[in-house]
């Protein structure tokens, strides 16, 4: 559904040409990738989870570089172009919309093993190295 927003909004909305809907496409489906992955890896809120640190460096140096590729000297052998402010400005929130989708989704069918525990779905786990381990029964 929001592929096809995203084609209507530049296509129909912006009257985006070849190069400039490439694009637009290009940052979009890059970044709402990054940011559905995000979403999905936690059954809580993505707000309340924070991802490991190479996760989050990672996905922020791809969505730096998917930006900032339209601008770069690289853009015109990749057949893109810069795209202005406000088209940016409205793939954001077409990002952000498919964003709170996801979430909302994910709340409405969770997964069938999220009433287990992190815990429980890990197994027994070994103690850990500043705690003794308690004495076998």
């Amino acid at each position: 559904m929001f592929d096809v927003l995203t084609f209507l909004a530049l296509r129909l909305g912006f009257h985006a040409g070849v190069t400039l809907f490439r694009s637009g496409w290009f940052i979009e489906s890059t970044v709402t990738e990054l940011a559905v992955m995000l979403v999905r890896r936690t059954n809580r809120p993505f707000y309340r989870s924070r991802p490991g640190r190479a996760l989050l460096a990672s996905s922020i140096a791809i969505a730096a570089v998917t930006i900032a590729l339209p601008y770069s000297p690289l853009a015109r052998p990749l057949g893109l172009t810069g795209i202005p402010a406000w088209i940016l400005a409205a793939l954001t929130g077409l990002t952000a919309s498919y964003i709170i989708a996801n979430e909302w989704a994910k709340r409405r069918f969770p997964p069938a093993d999220a009433a287990a525990t992190p815990s429980a779905r890990r197994g027994p786990q070994p103690p850990h190295p500043d705690r003794p381990a308690l004495p076998a029964t």
